[in-house]
């Protein structure tokens, strides 16, 4: 299994350096939009690249006998935005918050993605602190 899960790691790794190298550098704004918000239609076209490149990596794995792997292909994970603000209101530097891919074991004992932020609080001494309050899609996707 864990051999199956490097795999799969090296497969999301080569597909999103082949993205990063073509991307471009500064992100694009609309006018008037908030600093860091996303152009509408490059998010949408971003997020189908994604679905296209999820769906040849299911592909790929259903041509090796590895069908089963390709439920820990994720597509993306659903961030309650309480959490996220809780998050914030602990956090002693918020320019070193980091979001980071993370295999985890889920209920039933098999492992799965997972997204697991790191930040510093709000002590003196700064102590690194991680949060994982995300939910990988699949299996908890939208409607």
């Amino acid at each position: 299994m864990m051999k199956n899960l490097l795999f799969l790691f090296a497969a999301g790794l080569f597909v999103t350096s082949q993205f990063a190298c073509g991307s471009e550098s500064k992100p694009q704004v609309s006018a008037g939009a908030p600093l860091l918000q996303m152009d509408p239609e490059k998010a949408q076209k971003a997020i189908e690249k994604w679905d296209s490149t999820r769906t040849q990596v299911i592909i790929a794995l259903d041509s090796m006998g590895r069908a089963g792997d390709s439920m820990y292909v994720v597509k993306g994970f659903h961030v309650p935005f309480k959490d996220i603000r809780s998050l914030m209101d602990n956090v002693g530097d918020d320019e070193q918050v980091f979001a980071m891919l993370a295999v985890e074991t889920d209920k039933l004992g098999k492992p799965q993605f997972s997204l697991i932020f790191q930040a510093p609080d709000t002590t003196k001494e700064r102590t690194i602190r991680y949060y994982d309050f995300t939910k990988p899609c699949p299996t908890n996707c939208p409607d």
